[in-house]
């Protein structure tokens, strides 16, 4: 993996002053590990789950997942983009204080949107199990799922890691969750113990990984020699950090619309084509998603070097990292995608059966429309960064506007090929919008410097 890392950067031809990106890369490189180990694990352990179940049980398990996913982000405020915006500049001005009355607000925020989120999960479901045509065993069984939703006080722990860059930490607390749901699902897959089996497997491995987060950010904050950060006098959140409520709402509702880009489809095929269909498309992202952690750890790192950039005013290097990364980005995608032509019909029979045979062809249109977003992953975090949510927000608005129509007339007319189809769509409508936006900052900023 160092080999790797080191031919990217030789690739991207970097001057040894270029610290900076180098620093990205760096800390992207441990991520990318953790991610592609996690990934392989996960997507193994999915394999395994889907075998067992076959595409019929599979894909029901897949809808209830999905649906308290679903529950989760709606409700579950995205806080870690907050604490990294307003987090960095309190820490390059030495503000304590402010910072522990911000990680204090972070935690309150994350615990009581957990709590929120579990009980609309569990009232809810009734009506979505009505509305997907389960029987009463499956509601039963997302009823219990739902429960997961209480430990995902996540948002502030992993700003946390970001902000003072262990990133060793997150990549180590991925592969260890992934690893944990592999043995599970292992012993699940050899006793043979059924949906509702698979289930307890799911839901012990997602809340032992997100309390493995809140303990690795503890033990950073215990590093840092931060600490009482529930004993910081209590102040309007509002005062001390101007503008944050507004960043809080717009980012939130950023990922209430990102809901229907990212699992909207999988209901939606799910009350359209059934449930063997809703789990064909699931592997059918899994692989995509293996794709698109090459630009994942890129994003996560990403964001606190803008903010802390936008900071200082230092243009040139924010320039650098939207540009220098979009060469090895496409040839990795256009690699990628043309082994997956040639391969993947081979891959998804050995792996699978030939009952998921028909992941093939939306697999192909998927990864091309994974490849368009990967290609621009640094536009949102730069807009967030810049204090331009509200802009990221509408253009994400906009393009959900036209690609949920899409999906629905894809699905019922070209099914899976068409959902993938409408996702291209989406990214490519996405990605001009977004180039507009930053080119006009960009321009705007290089007209105040004359």
């Amino acid at each position: 993996m160092k080999k790797f890392i080191i031919n990217l950067l030789k690739y991207q031809r970097y001057s040894p002053e270029d610290e900076l990106i180098k620093k990205i890369f760096k800390n992207s490189s441990i991520l990318l590990l953790g991610n592609i180990i996690s990934s392989i694990l996960g997507v193994i352990s999915i394999i395994l789950t889907a075998k067992s179940l076959g595409a019929e049980q599979f894909g029901i398990l897949i809808l209830i997942t999905t649906y308290v996913l679903i529950i989760d982000k709606l409700v579950n405020f995205q806080s870690w983009q907050a604490i990294i915006k307003y987090g960095a500049g309190a820490l390059e001005m030495n503000k304590s204080n402010d910072f522990k009355s911000l990680l204090k607000f972070g935690f309150t925020l994350d615990i009581s949107t957990a709590i929120i989120g579990t009980f609309i999960a569990v009232i809810t479901v009734s009506f979505m199990g009505k509305w997907l045509h389960w029987e009463q065993d499956h509601i039963t069984y997302a009823i219990f799922y739902s429960f997961i939703i209480i430990s995902h006080i996540n948002g502030t722990p992993i700003a946390i890691l970001r902000l003072f860059g262990n990133f060793k930490a997150i990549a180590t607390q991925q592969v260890i969750a992934s690893l944990i749901k592999l043995v599970g699902v292992s012993i699940a897959w050899i006793s043979n113990i059924g949906l509702y089996g698979f289930l307890i497997i799911w839901a012990i491995t997602d809340v032992a990984g997100n309390l493995l987060l809140i303990h690795n950010s503890k033990k950073e904050l215990k590093n840092q020699k931060i600490r009482h950060i529930f004993f910081v006098k209590k102040s309007k959140i509002k005062d001390q950090f101007q503008g944050i409520w507004g960043f809080l709402w717009t980012t939130q509702i950023h990922s209430s619309v990102k809901i229907g880009l990212n699992d909207l489809d999988i209901i939606i095929i799910g009350i359209l084509t059934g449930p063997s269909n809703a789990g064909i498309y699931k592997m059918v992202k899994t692989m995509g998603g293996l794709f698109a952690r090459i630009s994942d750890p890129l994003y996560q790192t990403i964001l606190p070097e803008f903010s802390r950039l936008i900071v200082r005013n230092d243009y040139g290097n924010i320039l650098n990292l939207i540009k220098k990364p979009i060469k090895f980005i496409s040839l990795f995608s256009i690699l990628s995608i043309s082994i997956f032509y040639f391969f993947g019909e081979k891959i998804i029979t050995l792996i699978l059966t030939d009952e998921y045979i028909d992941a093939y062809l939306p697999a192909i249109f998927y990864l091309i429309a994974i490849s368009i977003g990967m290609v621009t992953f640094s536009f949102h975090p730069f807009l967030l960064a810049h204090g331009k949510a509200f802009r990221s927000l509408l253009i994400l608005i906009i393009s959900t506007f036209f690609y949920v129509p899409a999906l629905i007339y894809g699905v019922e007319n070209l099914s899976l090929i068409g959902a993938s189809l409408s996702y291209i769509f989406f990214y490519v409508c996405w990605s001009l919008m977004q180039l507009f936006s930053v080119s006009t900052i960009v321009k705007e900023f290089k007209n105040e410097s004359k």
